[in-house]
């Protein structure tokens, strides 16, 4: 992508790129507006932002420019995020460093451009690089504004993740626009000094945060970017790891519940596939799946490692409540009532507003989820316990997708099926997929097989990238 040019660079070409790195901050933003167009992907002249040539490096004078004043940062980082469709200049973007920058960036509450520092982030953790980097990424407190204690990066997105949650994705575009105009009236002023000054895009400390200053951006690409992390090993063991372990409540994963209902396609999209990556790590479902209540008819007992006794997290009410609706269990008598999870069991009132999840490869992913939990023995009693088996039912009533329609029955053969004597004997030694030999029992092995279940891999290049703006 960063090929020879043809024709090669003019001259004005050259000293409208140099102007980009001017003092004048006038004259960057100016020059940059007019560079803005060339990182389309069907621009003639797109190879001029990836210029490398004696002093000039345009890709680290963009990287520069998304610390600039707010405006011109809005453009250095749409030009970004259109170049980061290529694996190659993302791995020049993504050093050390400048993620430091946008976790450090979106992090705080006063930054106007977190949704398009976050849509980057989005397309850099395509990289198994930038994961390993994010993943092991710590960050002093004392340089955010609070108890000098080093943080994780995916801690501070995490917490960035929170609170965009309830904000309008009208928001930030709103402030930038406001930004604007009091900039505007400066400049038409004659005062140069108070447009530079309210064009700022510095965020404040922590500690510098007037009382009413809250969050602008919703942040609901990271989303995609937990979704990348999750795809690799050390991603997803960071998500399904105690922070304060044997506390399972501190699981990173589960502060992603919450978000499978969320009104925002992008959020709840990257949130379930982050939930489906998770669960691939079979060691973690007795931390990530609540036991049904005392005194169930579970026979022989569950065995649930005494480290996640305390566990409050449960994966199963936000696997489920997508694939149901208020009229979904109208039909359903008082015993198939009860055998739902609580928060299941107050849907039959509530038909109007509650919907089963609209888009069909989300819907997908949820039924994937669950036959993922399935390729355990404490995933399968819980779900059997739990009532799953009454939701998948009256889903499949309904499901109009064929794809979907087949990983409902294999679902359902999956819970109705007797366990081995063989899976159970090994279950009561501690381990409920692998025999004496440390390798997949044949009960393992029939399951996995049921349940169509693979290794995770990383989706092909341009899927979860962010398009052009």
């Amino acid at each position: 992508m960063s090929g020879i040019l043809h024709p090669p660079p003019s001259e004005s070409e050259l000293e409208l790129l140099s102007f980009l790195s001017s003092d004048n901050w006038q004259v960057r933003q100016v020059a940059l507006s007019n560079l803005a167009g060339f990182s389309a992907k069907t621009h003639p002249r797109r190879g001029l932002l990836l210029l490398q040539q004696d002093k000039l490096d345009v890709l680290s004078d963009l990287k520069r420019l998304t610390m600039d004043l707010t405006p011109t940062a809005h453009d250095a980082f749409s030009c970004l995020i259109n170049l980061s469709d290529s694996i190659l200049v993302s791995r020049r973007i993504a050093t050390p460093d400048y993620l430091s920058f946008l976790v450090t960036y979106i992090f705080h509450p006063s930054s106007l451009l977190a949704d398009l520092a976050s849509m980057l982030l989005s397309n850099l953790t395509k990289l198994d690089s930038a994961v390993k980097q994010l993943v092991e990424m710590k960050l002093p407190g004392s340089s955010l504004g609070m108890p000098d204690e080093e943080l994780t990066a995916l801690e501070l997105l995490l917490a960035a993740f929170d609170q965009g949650a309830t904000v309008k994705a009208s928001a930030s575009s709103a402030a930038i626009e406001e930004m604007k105009k009091r900039a505007g009236s400066a400049m038409s002023s004659g005062n140069a000094a108070a447009a530079e000054e309210a064009m700022k895009n510095e965020p404040k400390s922590a500690a510098a945060q007037a009382e009413g200053d809250e969050r602008k951006s919703h942040c609901n690409f990271l989303a995609s970017v937990f979704a990348n992390v999750t795809v690799t090993p050390s991603g997803r063991e960071y998500f399904t790891t105690p922070l304060t372990p044997p506390d399972c409540a501190s699981i990173p994963l589960g502060r992603l519940f919450p978000y499978t209902e969320h009104p925002d396609l992008i959020r709840r999209g990257g949130v379930i596939s982050s939930l489906k990556n998770a669960l691939f790590v079979k060691s973690a479902h007795p931390a990530l799946v609540a036991a049904p209540a005392s005194g169930s008819d579970m026979t022989p007992p569950l065995v649930r490692p005494a480290a996640v006794e305390s566990s409050t997290l449960d994966v199963l009410p936000a696997l489920l409540l997508p694939l149901c609706d208020g009229s979904l269990f109208s039909g359903l008598d008082d015993e198939e009532q009860l055998s739902l999870p609580d928060e299941l069991q107050f849907l039959e009132g509530e038909g109007e507003g509650k919907h089963v999840e609209r888009d069909s490869a989300l819907r997908g992913m949820l039924v994937e989820s669950l036959l993922l939990l399935g390729t355990t023995l404490y995933g399968r009693r819980c779900m059997r316990e739990r009532g799953v088996y009454v939701v998948v039912r009256e889903l499949h009533k309904k499901e109009h997708d064929e794809q979907i329609g087949e990983s409902i029955l294999r679902l359902v053969n999956l819970l109705k099926r007797e366990e081995s004597a063989a899976t159970l004997a090994d279950a009561e030694g501690g381990d409920d997929d692998e025999g004496e030999d440390g390798q997949k029992s044949k009960d393992q092995k029939a399951i996995d097989e049921l349940i169509g279940a693979e290794q995770v891999k990383e989706d092909d290049e341009d899927d979860l990238v962010i398009e052009e703006l």
